[in-house]
């Protein structure tokens, strides 16, 4: 009997040892599973709603509510929302809706020390799209040719339970998005999507009057694929630099390529090149390239330079010694001398001839001229009877006034004695 209780005993407690596995099993089991919610962005047809989705449309506006769901979520405005039909081959891609404007979708009553997998699904059969999403401090950009229906994600946690995930336009086109889905995840919370900008080699050394090149790197960081234009700054004169690309989408590669000019001073010189993104947040970044430039070759005849050992030695400054002429050089110095003045004296005018010359053309000048009046009888009997009553002194009172002579402008040789001669000389 004894045994027998001992038995039953026995098989009593690995019964409930497998039983309390079990549980712990099934509580693992239950723990293990992923917190999901599915969002079908559409028009309001419950007919056209993916299994296990929660409908959302163009007048869902936050805190809306689903049966059996203890979540809370919405648009936070939705006036510029718009239902399309975007023909996929699915409920979730048969239709989307769409904005030209960013809109914030939020959602509440979620798990504060989970992190939460965020994934948008958005695409087109009628056209090319490009759409935004940001999730906390990350973004990312979807961009789907015609007919295809591309997805990415994020991974971000809640704040107080509550996450928004903002939709933005990308590229001047209105964001298109035809499905959300939020999930537990043991990934990593999503690093802010950026790039890195590296120029290599980071020192360049070129020859004036030659060229040298170097390659700009640009790698995405996290989910980074917007287009980044490039630009260069610290170009100075003498300096062509040239970018090739300049519009670049990570990963890529650029060419900077820089010809120094032979005017260019052999100095270090700072090259900066700037990379701006085109996401919503303009990502920019700088890399430095430090150019030195080397004095160029040398066109010319080299003038060959000789060690201070080896130059010749400077003759010593000749001194000039001066020497007195001779009578005999007296004499026929002074005979050419003599020759010289006599020649002279018969070319030039000497200052009493120019002054005899220039005051007889004064004299000439100032000496009225009289006109002799034909002879009349009857004319000469009256002034001589004029004069006798003492009218007249002389006949001579009655010549008209002579009006003076405008005087001659000065002829080329009067301006020429001017020069020499002030004032007559006599």
């Amino acid at each position: 009997m004894g045994s027998l209780q001992s038995f039953f005993k026995d098989e009593l407690r690995a019964i409930l040892a497998v039983a309390l596995m079990l549980l712990v099993l099934v509580g693992l089991s239950l723990a293990a599973q992923p917190e999901l919610y599915k969002f079908d962005f559409q028009s309001a047809s419950v007919a056209d709603l993916a299994s296990g989705s929660i409908l959302v449309s163009q007048s869902t506006v936050y805190p809306a509510q689903v049966t059996g769901k203890e979540i809370e979520f919405g648009f936070i405005s939705a006036d510029d929302l718009v239902a399309l039909e975007t023909k996929g081959s699915d409920k979730t891609t048969k239709d989307a809706l769409a904005s030209s404007q960013p809109i914030s979708f939020k959602i509440s009553g979620l798990k504060d020390d989970s992190r939460y997998l965020v994934q948008v699904i958005s695409g087109s059969n009628s056209e090319a799209v490009a759409s935004g999403f940001r999730v906390g401090s990350v973004s990312a950009v979807i961009i789907s040719s015609q007919g295809q229906f591309n997805s990415k994600s994020l991974v971000a946690t809640p704040a107080d339970g509550v996450l928004s995930v903002i939709f933005f336009p990308v590229l001047y086109q209105a964001w298109v998005v035809n499905g959300l889905t939020i999930q537990t995840t043991s990934q990593a919370v999503s690093a802010p999507a950026s790039f890195a900008l590296k120029i290599e080699p980071s020192s360049l050394t070129v020859k004036a009057g030659e060229t040298g090149s170097a390659i700009i790197k640009v790698e995405p960081v996290g989910e980074y694929s917007s287009s980044i234009t490039l630009a260069v700054s610290g170009v100075v004169r003498g300096m062509v630099v040239s970018l090739s690309p300049n519009v670049v989408t990570p990963p890529a590669f650029a060419t900077l390529s820089i010809s120094a000019g032979l005017s260019l001073p052999p100095l270090t010189y700072q090259i900066v090149v700037k990379a701006l993104g085109s996401d919503a947040d303009r990502i920019s970044k700088t890399a430095v390239l430090e150019l030195v430039v080397a004095p160029g070759e040398q066109t010319g005849s080299a003038v060959p330079i000789i060690p201070p050992s080896q130059a010749p030695e400077a003759p010593e400054p000749a001194t000039s010694v001066i020497q007195p002429l001779t009578p005999a050089e007296l004499l026929q110095n002074a005979k050419i001398l003599a020759v010289v003045q006599a020649a002279t004296e018969r070319t030039l005018l000497t200052r009493r001839h120019a002054g005899e010359i220039s005051l007889i053309g004064i004299n000439l000048r100032d000496t009225p001229v009289l006109q002799e009046l034909p002879q009349n009888p009857n004319a000469a009997l009256g002034l001589d009877t004029l004069r006798d009553l003492g009218t007249i002194k002389s006949v001579v009172d009655t010549a008209p006034a002579l009006l003076p002579k405008e005087a001659p402008k000065p002829t080329f040789w009067s301006r020429v004695l001017s020069i020499f001669v002030s004032r007559p000389v006599f």
